[in-house]
């Protein structure tokens, strides 16, 4: 998600610096099709990326970044914030015991959509 926002405003005529504690910008595994189409608008000239980086502290008007080089700071307008995905079952809790439920999908942990409706295709299959 942070990648493609990241696009997005480039494409935009925005300057975009990509911080990512992880050591590869895509560090999930993903479709090879998407990766590829990932990696080469990555390249994009108005996008930085910084890997093995991470976010220290955002103030008005720039985000302090960390990396074995240091702490610097880069001027900045906007932060966008995307640090995963975690699992809400909260609807499910709320009805279970009340009537028939299956729990599948996000709500039981985050994951790729593929997954996901796979899991509630088995799941409906044996109702």
């Amino acid at each position: 998600m942070g990648c493609e926002t990241a696009i997005n405003y480039a494409h935009k005529g925005k300057k975009v610096t990509i911080v990512e504690m992880s050591d590869k910008l895509l560090p999930e595994p993903l479709f090879i099709q998407n990766m590829m189409m990932l990696q080469v608008m990555l390249q994009h000239p108005n996008i930085t990326s910084m890997p093995s980086t991470k976010l220290v502290k955002i103030g008005t008007g720039f985000a302090t970044v960390e990396n074995e080089n240091g702490q610097q700071e880069i001027p900045c307008d906007n932060v966008v914030l995307a640090m995963g995905f975690r699992p809400n079952n909260e609807v499910y809790t709320a009805l279970e015991g009340k009537v028939d439920i299956v729990n599948v999908g996000d709500s039981v942990r985050a994951r790729k959509v593929y997954d996901a409706v796979h899991e509630a295709y088995t799941s409906i299959l044996s109702i």
